[in-house]
């Protein structure tokens, strides 16, 4: 029972100021990409946002949680990068995240 620890894929949330804190973690891909984009959707509601999906190697679940993110939340700019190796040598090649900030704040940038 202790191994099954080591498959759990934990959800965490970096606030404004660079501070982790963990939402919540399931058992596979997929429920994770799901619980992530509920969270969002709560915290976001309908509100216009700018979302950039991240990924290591990992292009597909990255199209598969842009999808599921289209699904939930009201983007009025979606972007999708793979992120640096250096982010990868703590988390792996297979993680898969979003960055979402509310458009209203970004659209100067675009």
């Amino acid at each position: 029972m202790a191994g099954s620890l080591f498959h759990l894929k934990p959800i965490i949330h970096v606030d404004t100021d660079g501070k982790y804190s963990s939402v919540s973690s399931a058992r596979t891909i997929g429920k994770s990409m799901t619980a992530m984009a509920e969270y969002l959707q709560n915290k976001y509601a309908s509100a216009p946002m700018w979302v950039t999906v991240l990924h290591g190697r990992f292009a597909e679940r990255a199209e598969e949680l842009s999808e599921e993110l289209k699904q939930k939340l009201n983007i009025a700019k979606l972007e999708m990068m793979r992120i640096s190796p250096v982010l990868g040598v703590h988390t792996g090649p297979g993680i898969v995240g979003a960055a979402v900030v509310p458009a209203d704040v970004m659209r100067d940038l675009w």
